[in-house]
């Protein structure tokens, strides 16, 4: 059964086993040592499990009008094993300095790209008699992934207050008792969600970019035209 999954299949199905064992782990040792973060290491790991099945249930939502080609099923999948099971569980944010730029660098990039597609289908829809230049659908694309981003740092920041994780990087690490020692700033916080905006902002910008460079320039522009006048006769 294994071997007649596609790549994107085979990528998902061990990210969620890995998900349900980091579940089970976490949940034992919650059990055992009481420690109140191990719990919400079972809350992260069941996010992230449920997260895997979001690009299938658009699919399935949008009656397949929205689809996602393998390489984005597995960017996503692969950004969400990084940010979660390594990032938060495994605490790669705080072992590896660059982990949380690199991630919020991808999902500038991986969100423009869903963008594109969203607004792609709506586009094509025969449902829906409606026809969008190309910058606006860059700048669509742009927008959705920067405003993604934004709810994500909202997501953090709720994250860190209702739960008392630590997200955005308010709280000095392990060892570090005071707020104004040389490695650490009183505005750490702050300096972490700018960064994470900027570098989303940027990400996005240059793949909305390079999609309507693609769109001006490539065959879409002529089929889309085609199916205009097509319509009209």
């Amino acid at each position: 059964m294994f071997k007649k999954r596609t790549l994107d299949g085979k990528i998902n199905f061990v990210v969620r086993i890995l998900f349900v064992i980091a579940f089970a782990e976490t949940i034992i040792f919650a059990v055992l040592t009481k420690d109140s973060s191990n719990i919400i290491n079972a809350f992260t790991a069941l996010l992230g499990f449920a997260l895997t099945f979001v690009p299938e249930a658009v699919e399935n939502i949008s009656k397949k009008r929205i689809r996602f080609s393998s390489g984005v099923k597995i960017a996503i999948v692969l950004f969400i094993f990084a940010a979660e099971l390594l990032g938060e569980i495994n605490s790669f944010y705080e072992k590896i300095p660059w982990w949380d730029n690199m991630l919020h660098s991808l999902s500038g990039a991986i969100l423009a790209l869903i963008g594109f597609m969203l607004v792609y289908a709506m586009n094509e829809s025969k449902k829906v008699e409606i026809h969008l230049s190309p910058l606006f659908i860059a700048a669509f694309a742009f927008f959705f992934a920067v405003a993604a981003g934004a709810v994500w740092e909202i997501f953090e920041f709720a994250g860190d207050r209702l739960f008392s994780m630590n997200m955005q990087k308010f709280r000095p690490p392990d060892g570090v008792s005071t707020l104004t020692t040389e490695t650490w700033r009183y505005d750490a916080g702050l300096i972490d969600t700018m960064t994470d905006i900027i570098l989303d902002t940027v990400t996005a910008f240059a793949v909305a970019v390079s999609g309507y460079i693609k769109i001006k320039t490539g065959k879409w522009k002529a089929e889309n035209y085609k199916k205009k006048e097509d319509r009209s006769k």
